[in-house]
């Protein structure tokens, strides 16, 4: 896997030389390049963001569009006119250095760096905020305590990466996305959705999201769940009413995942 990385690198990026500036790859790819996962697009940060995609498109049967609706951290998303799947996403250094720009991003595994030589070779990692040894030891830690009130769709993306990666979420960063809560509801719909939907798709979502409710996410994402913990059921149920919804998303989730458990064969 981390060959078919490292080739992609090379084959953009063999014109790359000293001139072009400090160019390093970034975020996910480099985290999923440590975990052995296939990675399919590519995060550049560099200090001269469009020279770099101008000359990467002029090399390559390519092409890329800036997205410069935020002008301080303008975006260049290269595409291969022959094979479109897979991108490139080149941005501007945020900060005077490469430490500056790691510190602005979520969790540790998600902010580290590997600098990209001149040729397209790929040198060590930059790891300052121990991205490595949360890798090692299972766990999601935020990069520092503004991460989380900055941006509160980093509570989903937290529980979406224990979730799909199977990993436990440090005692910071619950603490944190307890405390800021209330903030998701000042992050577009789209942005919300696409994080939960992801979460719910995966086995055993019943779990996270009982985390979110322990968290007080949900309360602000579906106010009509305060009503249901507030009303009670005769003595005809064993469970309230968000308890019992609670099991009955259970047990959904188990017959969508695990069928087999709960029909015969002839099914």
């Amino acid at each position: 896997m981390t060959d078919t990385l490292d080739r992609k690198i090379h084959t953009w990026l063999s014109q790359l030389t000293r001139s072009d500036g400090a160019v390093y790859l970034v975020g996910g790819a480099v985290r999923d390049r440590q975990l052995g996962r296939i990675v399919v697009d590519i995060d550049l940060a560099c200090e001269k963001a469009e020279q770099l995609a101008k000359k990467i498109t002029d090399s390559c049967d390519a092409t890329f569009v800036a997205f410069t609706n935020r002008p301080k951290t303008p975006c260049y998303r290269i595409v291969r006119r022959t094979s479109p799947k897979g991108t490139i996403d080149i941005t501007p250094l945020q900060g005077d250095n490469i430490a500056d720009d790691l510190s602005k991003r979520d969790f540790t595994f998600n902010a580290m760096a590997v600098k990209i030589k001149p040729g397209g070779e790929l040198g060590n990692i930059v790891d300052p905020f121990g991205g490595l040894l949360d890798i090692r030891n299972k766990c999601i830690r935020i990069t520092g305590p503004s991460v989380i009130a900055e941006d509160a769709l980093r509570i989903l993306r937290a529980v979406r990466f224990s979730a799909e990666l199977d990993y436990s979420i440090a005692p910071e960063t619950s603490a944190s996305a307890k405390s800021h809560a209330h903030k998701i509801v000042n992050i577009a719909g789209e942005r919300i959705w696409s994080e939960l939907g992801r979460i719910l798709a995966f086995p055993n979502s019943t779990l996270y999201m009982r985390w979110l409710d322990d968290w007080r996410v949900l309360e602000h994402l579906f106010p009509e769940i305060e009503a249901m913990k507030k009303c009670p059921q005769n003595a005809q149920h064993h469970l309230d009413v968000w308890p019992h919804s609670l099991m009955v998303m259970n047990i959904c989730d188990q017959l969508i995942h695990h069928p087999e458990h709960h029909f015969s064969r002839g099914l």
